[in-house]
């Protein structure tokens, strides 16, 4: 029996733990179960129990089964590591048969193959048990009995004497009619007792029977009694067997059946021999919790539910005090890793644990120098537990429910270490990329490094002690410190232990374990050009004797270079830099392709150093000259310049951009031939020899090059391709202007352009030809397109004319076509003033000018500051004239057509006058005197202070309701609206604010704004004509009132921002809305004196249950969700604010049941009750907590449900609508759920109200026991 904390005093509840729903038949309230429906499930039961001692005996013949043989002994860790490393192994083989055998598939030879080798395993740990000190013995001689049980659980599956697990499910004692010996009535995971927050359980599971299946602590095949915990708020639970007799095994499940796949937690011995799990549970959600013995161990158990308990700490450096970051492990008394905190800064916290004994262990991230790990209290652990050290070896630290245990800190050692330097004997140069290990006194390599570009290493060690170092690498041959050849390299060529020994302790650095080493084959030289400068970084590369590539390396700045580590041999050596000759050594040019074995072999012996291999470099050379043209001397155009090796090959290429020289350079001794021109040129090979495309190019006069010489003076002089130039001018103004002149070809084609503005035009490049000469179209073309000669090709071509229609020109080269030049005729203008009727302010706007067809082809822009406009860019023809007016005016079609609406819907240009616009006239005086549409202003006054009212918004509707615009109203209250079209209008305010009412004109109230609180048109009307503006459209708006509150999410509480809420008036119309801010809160104004009722109506969008006010779920809000009129009616004053109408939503998704739960004869809300629900054929679906209030909600399919209560305080249970549970609760089988009423829910619907009324239980209805026993499950003898 359970106690909760907070619960007042203690019910008695005699006999009812085993009392059928039949013995709350007698009271005051009726039963609405169906006639017949008890006795069924009577005989049901009873049929049930038929077969329960089957089920008693195989797990009485499992229990006492065993085996034992001989083996050689092992420590306590040995024997601890292989039982839990069996234990799954085992574990799993017996689910593997279970499911095989259910299936008709178990191949029993194998499970017996199994069972012989386990069997093995399990003697040789029982004699390695025997082996250790009495004292060890107790814990690990336990597990390994429970191992044994488990093999002979598996040879009962190879013999097939054991049922699978749907026949042990239906074999079960529970509530049997004719049953002397009991199953607890929690035995089936389907029966699971509710337990709550702080509740301790006790109970006896000696005749429990098996229903699930976990992980840990070989307990697959055991009894077992089931428990679960419905979550009221999210948060970790923590669950502990500690004060139970036995050997339990703690799991928690996601759902019934409880096997391994649903599994969340699984402990076996947090403490002795006692269980504890730690889970997080999400609110509203179930979880099963499976208490089961080791190897089929039953007994009393007591089950305690809490908040988990804490370990804090501190974790810092020896060396610097600084923080530490990485991780605290947390192990079980049986040596099990039960999960890690984090280390953050030096701070820990680890917040899950059930209550019991505990070790810490450290797991310091390696940043910077490595640290050594410990067990708790400040004992070392080098390498971390479990390789590292055994964590039981440390101090335990015992936690209790809802406990904290501070100041549980480490300090941790920083690891010890070797530094040095590798150098070279003979030079005393570094040595970098040596290898240096460190060894141990056994000979064991602990660590490594290689040398840094100084030379230099650090090695970190996790233990103090004495170590031993050697120098490996491929330059030389290996030594220990300090001095001492290795031949052959440790361990095979020397024991390290032979060396100088080297101390190491924690905290420090042993430093200055240098070395020096015999360098192997050395080749050094340095790399100058031809004056004795040095090159640096020059390119020095090693060949074998073959040919074949062995090394590089880049010259310091000095030029100096060097190969170190060279084995003897025969060697060839390159040098080459950018800009100067490859060379092999000795002083042998090496050009593109060479073969390195052409040079100075490089002989290196007995490990010896060859100085003086050293290299000059000469430049290359270069061919530079100067490009002319003819007659003229410098050309104005870029020339190419290709230079050709011997071969034919292209050695370079360069050109004379900028200026008339050129350059080819980075060009070795030889002989070229060059090549100018192409382009813009007649191409032409040195020494003036035509080369048109194709030519040959040695067929040139060659050109000498040396190194470090420039060969110049290889000039040319090229003939200019035909090109053609002219002048294009204003034929009034005699102004040169810029346009884009094209030329054609004979065939019409495109050949090139070019652009005048700057002293003429020219088209260069022209093959000898007839060619035709045009102004391109452009569109910000000021003058008309001609084609030469003095030819109209207005737009350009080909739209504007066909080229090869205008006059020939010619183009040869050597012969520039001059004087091809241009007058152009400017194109034609439109311009005039635009006025306002009234003589006020034009507005602004655009004059468009359009052509026959209506398309536009230019415009000019009008404002009140320059009433003016020109259009220009007009070819000669004839055109329309339109006033494009702001909304201020009436748009116009010249001349003086005034439009009835907005051009060009509501009028034509082919109405107007047509303006003819002559070659390069400017047409004037095409005016415009435009009416004023009509406009009207006013002023927002506070009706009480009178102050000017700003930011509000004045809206304007026409006569039909449709509405026109707005406008806001100033700092001084005042507002202006124009743009109207003669006719009535209606003025309202929308939005006025939060604070006041809106109206409509002329002091009509409008609460909520037009469409919600009036119709603009029954305003006062206000007729506007054209050119005038109606004055006196004032407003006084009235003091609001308003509802404010916060809404945030259950359970966190943390703030929803964004979220719509509305109000709501008792004739269901919505009269208000409003969303919260970053803080969840929210204000809702604009509210006459009257009753409200408010709701959250967007909370479906970010997966929450919407609500009505208060605390009344209401799917996607009203009026589709819920009647807004079933909330909590809300007072609102004008002039005040309502406060605190607060929200808290649940989290949601489409559809589901919600109500209340509260103690009978009106009594308070009842928390912490499980409200289960339960399909149509009686299968369970789900279960929620109701809250502190006593309200749940839970989300559910479209479908129908019934839904009961399971408390665990002591009240009578109910089956929804008021049918009494006696005895305990349907989850529990005290009673069919089906005997409820229906729930049906639909799509997109919560179905509320389902509400329960609980009252205290008492032993009997009437207070004394029924003298028939029929109605009891148990039968008394």
């Amino acid at each position: 029996m359970t106690t909760p904390p907070g619960t007042p005093g203690v019910r008695v509840r005699l006999g009812l733990r085993f009392c059928c729903p039949a013995a709350a038949a007698i009271g005051s309230r009726p039963q609405k179960r169906p006639a017949g429906r008890s006795n069924a499930m009577r005989a049901l039961v009873m049929r049930r129990g038929q077969s329960a001692w089957r089920a008693i005996a195989i797990t009485l013949l499992m229990a006492t089964t065993g085996s034992g043989a001989a083996a050689e002994p092992r420590s306590e860790e040995e024997i601890l590591a292989r039982i839990q490393a069996l234990d799954l192994r085992i574990q799993r083989r017996i689910e593997l048969a279970r499911l095989n055998l259910e299936r008709g598939a178990l191949d029993r030879s194998t499970v017996a193959r199994d069972v012989r080798r386990f069997s093995t395993n399990v003697e040789a740990l029982e004699a390695a048990v025997r082996g250790l000190a009495p004292s060890d013995r107790g814990v690990v001689a336990a597990k390994v009995h429970a191992l044994a049980l488990e093999v002979t659980n598996l040879r009962l599956a190879a013999e097939g004497t054991f049922a699978p697990a749907a026949a042990q499910r239906a074999s079960r004692a529970h509530r049997v009619g004719q049953a002397k010996t009991m199953a607890p009535p929690n035995d089936l995971c389907t029966h699971a007792t509710l337990v709550v927050m702080g509740g301790v359980y006790v109970g006896d599971s000696s005749t429990a029977t098996n229903d699930g299946q976990a992980s840990c602590g070989a307990s697959m095949l055991s009894p077992d009694v089931w428990f679960r915990y419905v979550a009221a708020s999210s948060g970790q639970v923590a669950v502990d067997t500690l004060g139970s007799s036995y050997d339990t095994v703690l799991s928690v499940h996601a759902a019934c059946p409880g096997t391994v796949a649903n599994q969340l937690e699984c402990n076996d011995d947090i403490q002795g021999l006692q269980s504890g799990v730690s889970f997080w549970a999400d609110a509203g959600q179930q979880y099963l919790i499976r208490l089961a013995g080791m190897n089929g161990a039953v007994g009393a158990y007591q089950l305690s539910v809490g908040s988990p308990g804490t370990i804090s700490g501190e974790v810092t450096r020896t060396d610097t005090g600084e923080p530490v970051y990485g991780d605290i492990g947390v192990w079980s008394v049986a040596g099990a890793s039960l999960g890690y905190g984090y280390i953050s800064a030096g701070q820990y916290v680890v917040d899950w644990l059930p209550s019991g004994t505990y070790y810490l262990t450290t797991i310091a991230y390696p940043y910077g120098i490595p640290l050594q790990d410990e067990l708790w209290d400040d004992i070392p652990c080098p390498g971390g537990a479990p390789d590292g050290c055994n964590p039981l070896t440390g101090d335990p630290l015992t936690v209790t429910a809802g406990g904290h245990l501070a100041g549980v800190d480490f300090v941790l050692d920083a690891w010890g270490g070797i530094s040095g330097t590798v150098t070279d004997s003979g030079t005393g140069s570094p040595v970098a990329g040596a290898w240096v290990r460190v060894w141990d006194g056994s000979g064991s390599e602990v660590a490594y490094d290689w040398t840094a570009a100084d030379g230099l290493y650090e090695i970190r060690l996790a233990q103090p002690g004495t170590y031993f170092v050697t120098v490996s690498g491929d330059g030389f041959d290996d030594v220990l410190y300090d001095g001492i050849p290795c031949p052959g390299g440790p361990p095979i060529g020397c024991d390290p232990a032979t060396g100088t020994p080297v101390q190491v302790a924690l905290n420090t650095l042993t430093d200055g374990i240098d070395v020096a080493v015999d360098t192997r084959g050395r080749v050094e030289g340095t790399v100058r050009d031809s004056t004795g400068s040095p090159l640096p970084w020059a390119s020095v590369e090693l060949f074998a004797s073959d040919g074949s590539y062995a090394g590089y390396t880049s010259a310091e700045s000095d030029g100096s270079y060097a190969f170190v580590g060279l084995g003897d041999g025969t060697y060839f050596l390159t040098a080459e830099e950018w800009g100067y000759t490859t060379v092999l050594y000795d002083g042998i040019l090496c050009p593109p392709g060479c073969d390195v074995t052409a040079g100075t072999p490089v002989v290196v012996s007995g490990g010896g150093s060859v100085a003086g291999v050293d290299f000059a470099l000469d430049p290359l050379g270069s061919i530079s000259g100067v490009v002319l043209e003819t007659p003229s001397g410098p050309s104005n155009d870029w020339v190419p310049v290709t230079v050709y090796n011997a071969s034919g090959a292209v050695a370079g290429s360069t050109g004379t951009y900028p200026g008339d020289t050129y350059a080819a350079e980075e060009l070795w001794a030889g002989t070229y031939f060059v090549v100018a021109g192409g382009e813009y040129h007649l191409a032409e090979l040195y020494d003036d020899l035509p080369c048109a495309q194709g030519c040959n190019p040695l067929t040139g006069t060659p050109v000498p090059v040396e190194f470090d010489q420039q060969t110049s003076g290889i000039d040319f002089t090229l003939v200019p391709k035909g090109s053609i130039s002219g002048m294009v001018v204003d034929q009034a103004t005699g102004e040169e202007i810029r346009v884009e002149v094209a030329v054609y070809d004979q065939a019409g084609h495109y050949a090139g352009s070019g652009f005048s503005g700057y002293g003429g035009y020219r088209v260069p490049g022209l093959a000898d030809g007839t060619y035709f000469v045009v102004i391109a179209n452009s569109s910000w073309a000021e003058h008309l397109e001609e084609l030469y000669d003095d030819l109209p090709c207005w737009g350009g071509p080909p739209e504007g004319c066909n080229p090869t229609s205008g006059t020939p020109v010619a183009a040869a080269a050597g012969s520039p076509t001059a004087g091809v030049d241009f007058a152009l005729l400017r194109r034609g203008e439109i311009t005039g003033t635009v006025l306002d009727a009234g003589g006020g302010s034009p507005g602004y706007g655009y004059v468009y000018v359009v052509d026959a067809a209506g398309n536009e082809v230019a415009n000019g822009w009008w404002s009140e500051y320059e009433p003016t406009y020109t259009a220009s860019g007009l070819a000669p023809g004839s055109y329309f004239a339109i006033a494009d007016s702001d909304s201020s005016h009436r748009d116009e079609v010249w001349q003086d057509l005034p439009c009835d609406g907005e051009y060009p819907e509501h009028c034509s240009h082919a109405s107007g006058t047509p303006v003819e616009v002559p070659v390069g006239g400017v047409v004037s005086g095409i005016d415009f005197t435009l009416d004023r549409l009509a406009a009207m202003r006013g002023v927002v006054l506070d009706q009480t202070s009178g102050e000017p009212l700003s930011s509000v918004d004045v809206a304007v509707y026409t006569a039909s309701g449709s509405r026109l615009g707005s406008v806001w109203s100033s700092s001084s209250g005042e507002w202006e609206w124009d743009g109207a079209w003669p006719g009535v209008f209606f003025a309202v305010t929308d939005n006025a604010g939060p604070s006041h009412f809106d109206q409509l004109f002329d002091g009509i109230p409008c609460p909520g704004g037009p469409g919600v609180g009036c119709s603009p048109s029954a305003g006062t009307p206000i007729p506007l004509t054209y050119n005038s503006v109606t004055t006196g459209v004032d407003f006084h708006l009235p003091r609001s009132g308003g509802i404010a509150g916060r809404v945030v999410g259950e359970p966190s509480g943390a703030p929803i921002s964004g979220l719509s809420l509305t109000v709501w008036d008792s004739a269901r119309t919505l009269v208000a809305q409003a969303w919260t801010d970053s803080s969840g809160s929210y204000e809702l104004r604009g509210l006459a004196t009257g009753t409200y009722f408010v709701a959250t109506a967007s909370g479906s969008w970010d997966g929450l249950l919407d609500e009505l006010f208060d605390n009344i779920p209401c799917l996607w809000g009203p009026p589709e969700g819920c009647d807004p009129t079933k909330g909590t009616p809300i007072a609102v004053v004008e002039g005040a604010i309502t406060r605190f109408v607060d929200f808290a939503l649940q989290p949601w998704g489409r559809e589901g049941i919600a109500g209340t739960v509260t103690e009978q004869g009106g009594g308070g809300p009842v928390g912490g009750v499980a409200i289960d629900f339960w399909d149509s054929y009686g299968e369970w679906r789900g279960a929620t907590m109701s809250g502190a209030s006593g309200a749940y909600v839970v989300e559910l399919s479209p479908g129908t449900y019934r839904v009961s209560t399971d408390n665990p305080f002591g009240y009578l249970n109910e089956l929804f609508d008021d049918i009494p549970c006696p005895g305990g609760s349907a989850y529990s089988g005290a009673c069919d759920p089906l005997l409820g009423d229906p729930v049906v829910v639909t799509e997109d619907a919560v179905i509320g109200a389902i509400d329960f009324a609980l009252e205290p239980q008492l032993p009997f209805a009437d207070g004394f026991e029924s003298g028939t026993t029929e109605a009891w499950s148990l039968t008394v003898p």
